[in-house]
């Protein structure tokens, strides 16, 4: 009955994490190439906030606005964190199945 309780707790926790999105969000700081400006003696532009994901073995990357920031940075934790319980899930439903055997 422990398990089943784990696993149910995990499915409620896995629901609550549903807006999430997969990837990493980092602040990047860029040159402009125009050699008169303040970025070519070392003060680049930015911050500006860079989503990076692999899809189909390629590292796929968008500029996120400034505005939406915080929004995907916890978007990006809750896959994480969705991942790990999904994992937890899965050691879970194992364990019901092989105790179920062992009853046998």
């Amino acid at each position: 009955m422990k398990t089943e309780n784990r696993r149910e707790r995990l499915l409620k926790d896995i629901n609550d994490k549903s807006f999430l999105l997969k990837g990493s969000l980092n602040q990047v700081y860029r040159k402009c190439g125009n050699p008169n400006c303040r970025c070519a003696r070392g003060e680049k532009h930015g911050p500006f906030y860079l989503l990076t994901w692999n899809e189909g073995g390629k590292t796929r990357s968008r500029y996120i606005p400034r505005d939406q920031a915080s929004k995907v940075k916890k978007m990006t934790a809750n896959y994480r964190e969705a991942k790990r319980l999904l994992d937890e899930l899965s050691r879970a439903n194992l364990e019901l199945i092989t105790s179920g055997r062992d009853k046998k």
